[in-house]
């Protein structure tokens, strides 16, 4: 005796438009939560960055003998003629010893730094020096590594995530979306005169919003943010800087998820 089964209903198309529709849905929650997720974690990766940067700073000038942070640009010669090169200045407080007609510096690493690349090298040795530091030969300081060496230095230690060659051959300091940090300091580390900071951003020029022109230093009230020290500052994730000089709090759409060594988040939040 045969039995009889009813055929299984299908699903109508109403139906499979519901479901496609439900899981469109889904996948476009499960999307825009994982870009929300990479980019806290882009940002909390600046943040360690400006951090472990700044600290650098502290150490070098703590056991370094860098008394400033380097503005403008940095002549890197393989020597220094006495009173030629103001980078004298700070170069002999490092290396008191260095030999000026000869520091060690291979003659094809000779270029002139822009601030983000001159901070680079003088808290690792740079792209010549392999970001080893510097040599313990007080007259040849810049004298590349050799196997089993004991450095000096370097005071920060970076990764290849953290650094970018540039046309002249020699890295620079980038932020986790690629762009390189602007970097700004006071003269011979003091406050004072507008003068008194680097406005020539060489490499790092901007477009802001339409036409050319260099980023300046934050100011609060009058006076420039971290005076006493320096400014370093990520474009954020829209690869774009603010405008910079008095603009503080940040006002201008592109210029609020700029982060820097003097805020505890965005430049429209707060500084410390």
């Amino acid at each position: 005796m045969s039995r009889c089964t009813s055929p299984r209903p299908a699903f109508s198309l109403i139906e499979l438009l519901v479901v496609i529709a439900i899981i469109s849905i889904l996948m476009g929650l499960i999307v825009a939560a994982t870009q929300k997720v990479r980019e806290s974690a882009a940002r909390a990766e600046n943040s360690n960055r400006i951090s472990q940067i700044t600290a650098a700073v502290g150490l070098a000038k703590a056991k370094g003998g860098m008394d400033y942070v380097w503005s403008g640009t940095f002549h890197l010669r393989t020597s220094y003629p006495t009173g030629k090169e103001r980078e004298l200045d700070l170069l002999k407080r490092m290396f008191p010893q260095m030999d000026l007609s000869d520091n060690g510096l291979p003659p094809d690493a000779q270029a002139d730094l822009n601030p983000n690349q001159a901070l680079l090298f003088l808290l690792t040795g740079g792209t010549p020096l392999n970001y080893q530091g510097f040599s313990n030969n007080p007259k040849r300081p810049f004298t590349p590594p050799t196997a089993g060496e004991i450095r000096k230095g370097p005071w920060l230690q970076v990764t290849p995530k953290m650094i970018q060659v540039a046309s002249n051959g020699h890295a620079e300091l980038v932020d986790p979306w690629g762009t390189p940090y602007i970097v700004f300091a006071a003269t011979k580390g003091k406050k004072g005169k507008p003068n008194d900071y680097e406005f020539d951003m060489r490499g790092n020029r901007q477009e802001w919003p339409a036409g050319s022109f260099s980023v300046k230093p934050y100011q609060y009230g009058g006076k420039y943010l971290n005076e006493n020290g320096f400014q370093l500052i990520s474009a954020g994730r829209d690869r774009r800087f603010g405008p910079g000089g008095t603009d503080f709090p940040a006002t201008t759409p592109d210029g609020d998820d700029d982060q820097a060594n003097f805020s505890r988040s965005i430049l429209g939040v707060g500084f410390n």
